[in-house]
């Protein structure tokens, strides 16, 4: 949603980095005499806007009114609107199945569009789902453009355009130059890797050690700081990885040119996972009221919720760390892929749905819980990815056989990307706070709509290998 005029202005004439950086991806201005719009952080146009300047509440928008993409400020690698901002879990779910769609040349964008879908991305983005869509298509090949060198066949393909020639066009009418011009002028030609961009402050140490604690050797590992996830579809041995380094204000994304098919998807999973359309000003703004939080906002302002990269493996994961510390989670579940996972993937829905997953050395009626849920995906058309909507999920998981509120509300938080989840009965909560787990739950009611947030700082602040969940 576009801000007002007043603070469109003073985003772009302010001498303050943090007040430009704040309005980044929100609002961007048209330069109609050179033909181009900008990003606030464009050192170009930092003098005061005329009158006459015109604002945009999305690149879309701006290059739905025949703009190009200013080369200096790179539009393209603004970060996307917040999730907070977005009215509704409606349009944040059309959002997110675009985004794992733009590889799709087939996709629909009537797919997404709900009662009300259209207007309300007129609202936030000042553009109609199909003008969104293309736009997300564009930025991805620009990205793909400057960050690999796959041919420009290989990134048609992977931004969901129907050959070079249509590619090329899209490219000379976004950024005014050919595809191979503009992929002689990036910006950096020593370490080849697709941008993602990252709102600040990131707590990146959080992010990776959350990451590394849960990791599965030969399929998700953290080496020396860099994330590192097996493409899927490929055995253990001389698999390809996809490889995520933090620098800065960005996410460094390598992938291998066999993945370019995929690399929507991927993108759209790496983003998930390292929770990039946070707000973290916004959660900040509501936890910091509670003096309980106070100290670990200002120790660690920039804590994510990590993300799942698969929604099944990780409620799979969450129901066999009931009730036990994390360290102990993982080795059931590297268990579990030895025992019933091909080639070292994690075991699918129709693997688990008749296994022994008790076999593991876990409660039967945990095993049992396992293969309701793997019956659910297949048989019921369970839902989990971070289209899912919360509540729905959370009532369709709890009526699962051995599966309660705890684990219903971490896969909630992880899989739906619900920033408002709360486990009430997680253990460290419990012990942290000194509370039963409804005076708990009547606590959090003060921290909506992030408790999420608030629960990873609960965390964070207990230097305790794991979580004793309880459900």
């Amino acid at each position: 949603m576009l801000p007002s005029d007043a603070q469109c202005r003073r985003a772009f004439a302010s001498p303050s980095v943090a007040t430009r950086a704040r309005w980044d991806g929100r609002v961007f201005r048209g330069n109609p005499d050179e033909g181009s719009f900008c990003r606030p952080v464009c050192a170009a146009v930092r003098a005061t806007p005329p009158p006459a300047a015109e604002f945009y509440p999305s690149a879309a928008a701006a290059k739905a009114q025949g703009l190009v993409a200013c080369p200096l400020c790179q539009p393209e690698y603004a970060p996307r609107c917040p999730d907070a901002v977005l009215e509704d879990r409606a349009t944040l779910a059309a959002v997110r199945r675009i985004e794992r769609e733009l590889g799709n040349a087939g996709f629909d964008p009537n797919s997404v569009r709900t009662a009300g879908v259209d207007q309300r991305f007129a609202r936030h983005f000042g553009v109609s789902v199909d003008h969104y869509l293309r736009w997300q298509r564009l930025q991805l090949a620009k990205r793909l453009i400057d960050g690999t060198v796959w041919p420009l066949r290989d990134v048609a393909l992977a931004a969901g355009f129907a050959s070079s020639a249509q590619l090329s066009r899209a490219i000379h009418s976004g950024f005014g130059a050919a595809p191979s011009a503009v992929r002689k002028q990036r910006v950096r030609r020593d370490a080849l890797a697709i941008r993602l961009p990252l709102r600040q402050p990131y707590d990146g140490s959080w992010v990776m050690d959350f990451l590394t604690k849960r990791s599965l050797p030969g399929l998700e590992e953290v080496r020396d700081g860099v994330y590192c996830r097996r493409v899927p579809g490929q055995k253990q041995s001389g698999g390809e990885w996809l490889e995520v380094r933090i620098a800065g204000n960005e996410l460094l994304v390598c992938l291998p040119s066999s993945a370019a098919k995929a690399a929507a998807e991927l993108l759209a999973r790496v983003q998930h996972v390292f929770d990039t359309h946070a707000d973290p000003l916004a959660i900040r703004r509501v936890l910091k009221a509670d003096p309980w939080l106070a100290k670990s906002l200002t120790r660690a302002p920039g804590v994510r919720v990590p993300g799942a990269w698969d929604g099944f493996e990780t409620a799979v994961r969450a129901i066999l760390g009931q009730q036990v510390s994390v360290a102990r989670a993982r080795i059931l579940a590297i268990d579990l892929i030895a025992r019933f996972g091909e080639s070292g993937n994690f075991p699918t829905p129709l693997e688990l749905v008749e296994a022994d997953v008790a076999a593991v050395g876990m409660p039967g009626k945990r095993g049992g819980a396992v293969r309701a849920l793997a019956a659910a995906v297949l048989e019921a058309g369970l839902v989990l990815n971070n289209s899912a909507e919360p509540p729905e999920l959370f009532e369709q998981l709890c009526a699962l056989p051995g599966i309660g509120p705890w684990t219903a509300g971490y896969v909630s938080m992880r899989v739906a990307g619900d920033a408002d989840a709360f486990p009430n009965a997680d253990w460290v909560v419990l012990k942290r706070l000194g509370m039963t787990a409804a005076v708990a739950q009547r606590h959090s009611l003060r921290w909506q709509p992030f408790r999420a947030y608030a629960l990873m700082h609960i965390w964070r602040g207990l230097d305790i290998d794991g979580v004793a969940q309880s459900n």
